[in-house]
């Protein structure tokens, strides 16, 4: 199921944002206006042949990113996904241990991103409560939480300048939790999530969370 719309959505900061403690850093100069999307949002699918899931998300991920009328796609190889060959597309989607979405000039390497867990990359055992961290961000448009078997690997390091978006807890618990998902515009925007399983994208709220960081990165 896709609830996505053809509309660019954009966020300004509401005044409760500063009083429950929203910090100042965290405000993105983008306004809750509706409005028809001009431009074609031109994206670039590679997964990394050295993860053997990363392909099957990327074959779950196509069809959807081929339903949107102002996303054009491409398939490519690996290494042309980033800085030195990104000429003529506005982002890249690079499935590598997790789902990076690369804003133009981004360039970077996967394993400086994640590393594996105690126990590999295998899934939790049961599924854990994925919850917004940050709802008003763009790429958290009209996403609700949803549940997931995140992987048991890590974020390597998540920059001072990056904004946590996503956190896995764990049954009914209200604290705690993991980020298993963040957004950085320094310099250039860029996406990350653990999520990368093909079950992930049978949920609604999942699919809408790639499909904004499509738009938001190649806007």
């Amino acid at each position: 199921m896709n609830r996505s719309s053809p509309v660019k959505r954009t966020l300004l900061m509401h005044q409760a944002h500063k009083r429950i403690g929203v910090p100042a850093a965290a405000f993105h100069p983008y306004a809750p206006a509706d409005g028809a999307i001009e431009n074609t949002v031109r994206v670039r699918m590679v997964s990394d042949p050295r993860d053997r899931f990363a392909s099957d998300a990327l074959d779950a991920f196509e069809p959807i990113v081929a339903r949107q009328g102002h996303l054009e796609y491409e398939r490519a190889e690996f290494r042309a996904a980033f800085q030195s060959e990104c000429v003529g597309v506005d982002c890249a989607v690079v499935f590598a241990r997790g789902i990076h979405v690369l804003a133009r000039g981004v360039d970077f390497e996967p394993d400086g991103v994640m590393e594996d867990g105690g126990d590999g990359a295998g899934e939790a055992a049961v599924p854990e409560r994925i919850v917004p961290a940050a709802p008003w961000h763009p790429v958290l448009d009209r996403i609700c939480s949803f549940e997931a078997h995140p992987p048991s690997r890590r974020f390597a390091a998540i920059p001072r300048s990056a904004i946590g978006l996503l956190i896995a807890k764990h049954g009914t618990a209200e604290v705690g939790g993991r980020f298993v998902a963040w957004a950085n515009e320094s310099p250039n925007r860029q996406f990350h999530t653990l999520l990368c399983s093909p079950d992930d994208f049978r949920q609604p709220d999942f699919v809408q969370l790639m499909l904004n960081a499509v738009e938001w990165a190649g806007g």
